[in-house]
């Protein structure tokens, strides 16, 4: 009787030294729980008013990790381009610094907000990606005009402002609407 409680106390004892390690190495090599971890989001509000587009952008960066995570304020910028009816390329419009906080804390959730004026030329779409760029850590490198950080982008269509189609504001004139 002594015997099995011996060999089952010594059977048990090993595999829970398994277990743990394999938890560890799942928790700490697989999880990543310490790594850098943002989860960035924007959105896009338009109206149209007196033949221009107004445009709020709001950028909103959550910290999901378990560590802090230092920003480059100088890589963190929206950019606002349109897109015209059966033009496949977008146009750039505009790009500004945003979330200009340096740290996010674990947990910590913050936003902020823009606002852009676009001239009606007839685009049907608007496309905000924000990059939000993340600090290098001391003796981490990186190409010169490589951004290390996330992003994430919202494409809104301007006819929903509208409520129509418009080849040129000139032609709705000549038509008398």
């Amino acid at each position: 009787m002594q015997a099995t409680a011996t060999i089952f106390q010594a059977t048990a004892t090993g595999l829970a030294f398994i277990v743990g390690g394999l938890f560890a190495y799942y928790r700490f090599f697989k999880e990543e729980p310490y790594s850098s971890r943002l989860q960035p989001s924007v959105s896009t509000a338009v109206s149209h008013f007196d033949g221009h587009y107004l445009v709020v952008i709001t950028a909103t960066v959550e910290n999901t990790g378990q560590t802090p995570v230092r920003l480059d304020k100088s890589k963190t910028h929206f950019l606002a381009a349109v897109r015209s009816l059966n033009d496949p390329d977008w146009t750039p419009h505009d790009t500004a610094p945003i979330l200009q906080q340096s740290v996010v804390q674990p947990g910590e959730t913050f936003s902020d907000q823009t606002w852009v004026e676009i001239l009606d030329s007839g685009e049907v779409a608007l496309r905000t990606e924000l990059v939000v760029g993340k600090a290098l850590e001391e003796g981490e490198t990186v190409a010169e005009d490589e951004v290390v950080g996330w992003g994430t982008r919202d494409i809104v269509s301007l006819l929903d402002s509208k409520g129509k189609i418009t080849d040129t504001p000139d032609e709705d004139a000549e038509r008398g609407q």
